[in-house]
């Protein structure tokens, strides 16, 4: 498939991921919970293709340890701001279309990075962009004067820096031979068992925890965001 085909996929993969993210918050589901379960199912989705395919997941020690280092600080972090940013914010729209808009940003430092090109008509592009960014922003301020002040906004950018960063750590993985399966793979097996270790020291303090947990009517938009998210990694990898 071409790159345009990888990247529509992602973006629907994307779309539903955050629907079903919205559907939990709104019933009131901890972010803990959300992203234990969130990156559960990502996790397993790589493993079963692994085993099914019968994929080789070895790879080079400095490579996982670059994995590891950039999973805690780009992809772990990133999620929690971007979580809290989504939370926080009147329209969860509003967060995520400044934290999916890190392709600006990943735009213009792929030019010193890896020489890419910048054409006008991409500098054209990335200004409307920013322009209806600006115009989202200033739009919130006005229907809801408390929403700059509970830090949507500051989450949703740090998630938007960490996030850009991430994608050019991959992009740099993928430029080594690193296969985008074999990243993901360990990226989110990592990511899992962070979030694991973030929900199990949350609900030694707050018991409440595990009653999101076993509630089997959340299940259904436990699994949809999971798997979702582990294909939106992954043709994202491949895009």
């Amino acid at each position: 498939m071409s790159w345009i085909t990888y990247s529509f996929l992602m973006y629907a993969f994307s779309v539903v991921t955050y629907l079903a993210l919205r559907v939990l918050q709104k019933k009131g589901v901890p972010s803990s919970v959300n992203n234990f379960y969130m990156w559960a199912f990502s996790a397993f989705t790589f493993i079963a293709i692994a085993v099914f395919q019968r994929r080789n997941t070895e790879l080079k020690i400095e490579y996982i340890i670059f994995l590891l280092a950039t999973a805690f600080f780009l992809s772990y972090l990133g999620q929690i701001f971007s979580l809290e940013g989504i939370r926080k914010a009147t329209n969860p729209g509003y967060s995520l279309m400044i934290q999916k808009s890190y392709a600006i940003y990943t735009a213009v430092a792929s030019v010193f990075l890896f020489n890419s090109e910048l054409t006008l008509k991409n500098v054209i592009a990335i200004f409307i962009v920013i322009m209806f960014l600006a115009l989202i922003i200033k739009s919130d301020k006005k229907e809801s004067k408390n929403k700059l002040s509970n830090g949507w906004i500051r989450d949703s950018f740090i998630s938007f820096f960490l996030f850009g960063t991430n994608a050019l750590a991959a992009k740099w993985l993928l430029d080594q031979g690193v296969d985008p399966f074999i990243r993901g793979y360990y990226v989110l097996i990592f990511l899992w068992l962070l979030f694991s270790f973030d929900l199990f020291r949350k609900a030694r303090v707050d018991r409440s925890l595990l009653k999101y947990v076993k509630n089997k009517s959340y299940y259904f938009w436990f699994i949809l965001m999971g798997i979702t998210t582990g294909l939106f990694n992954l043709t994202m990898q491949y895009a």
